[in-house]
């Protein structure tokens, strides 16, 4: 069945990962920590919610530059945050949310203002099951928007 010990370990470990659950972030932003206040890069941060306003746990928020990017998963209180070097400016940025059984609604983009330290927040906002357009949301901030 199993040629080698090499194809038994693939096996396993593939079958591992798909038991596992939700994956889980890697990197923990810990502001207090001054080696994060000097760090280079531009501050990402914010929240996975519902349409009814509540946060979610467990969301994959991607940013994507032209070349790099970085995947981030909402703790448990819905929320994110990652200061990181992408090879594209703020405003350039793509940013989507995603998980199993919900379909996103819209994301909002707000960027720093100029002078202060370089920082992005993104929010979600998904609907369980099949997306919907929301005619009655408020209009957004044009400097919200991707």
């Amino acid at each position: 069945m199993f040629e080698n010990k090499c194809e038994l370990f693939g096996t396993l470990a593939l079958g591992a990962l798909l038991v596992a659950g939700p994956a889980r972030a890697q990197y923990v932003f810990d502001p207090a920590n001054a080696d994060e206040q000097a760090k280079p890069g531009t501050l990402y941060f914010g929240s996975a919610k519902d349409d009814g306003g509540r946060y979610i746990r467990d969301v994959t928020v991607v940013l994507e530059g032209q070349q790099t990017s970085y995947v981030l998963i909402t703790s448990a209180a819905g929320r994110f945050r990652g200061k990181f070097l992408i090879d594209a400016p703020p405003k350039d940025v793509k940013a989507s949310c995603a998980k199993a059984g919900y379909s996103l609604l819209r994301v909002s983009k707000r960027l720093s203002l100029s002078g202060t330290a370089p920082s992005v927040q993104i929010d979600c906002v998904l609907v369980r099951g099949a997306a919907r357009t929301d005619a009655s949301a408020p209009p957004s901030d044009s400097r919200t928007q991707q």
